[in-house]
């Protein structure tokens, strides 16, 4: 796979791992999703997955090392409810949970993922948007 095919992969991989948290709604930023095929504007709460940076790991190699931005979005009122809280920590945790499973096989996307971390957090504000956001930054290695 070319980087655009393992970058559209992955996205594809991670929401279907955060779709398990209930009451979520996950897109990636490649797309790929399954729909009425009708633009429709998308409303907070909602996830959102974006590799942000791809690298093979060794000249000639199918290993990638990925930089993957995973983000929970609310509508800036919401920001500070408990669901909001409740929300981005079960997102935190789901993401913890995948950095100590084995390697990942995703036979259907074409993907191995051999080990996720995440290795930062922030948070962030648009007010023209109405939206707040608490971004986690996930290393990845995929083949």
């Amino acid at each position: 796979m070319n980087s655009d095919e393992i970058k559209r992969a992955t996205e594809l991989w991670f929401c279907a791992q955060l779709r398990e948290l209930p009451g979520t709604t996950w897109y990636a930023s490649k797309g790929g999703e399954v729909g009425t095929g009708e633009a429709a504007a998308i409303v907070p709460p909602y996830g959102f997955v974006q590799v942000t940076d791809a690298r093979s790991a060794l000249p000639g190699s199918t290993a990638w090392l990925l930089t993957v931005k995973v983000a929970w979005l609310s509508h800036i009122g919401d920001t500070t409810s408990p669901e909001h809280s409740l929300l981005v920590r079960h997102v935190q945790a789901a993401l913890a949970a995948l950095s100590t499973t084995k390697p990942a096989v995703d036979g259907q996307l074409g993907l191995a993922v051999s080990g996720t971390e995440t290795v930062a957090s922030e948070d962030f504000t648009d007010e023209e948007e109405q939206i707040h956001g608490d971004v986690f930054t996930v290393a990845v290695g995929v083949g």
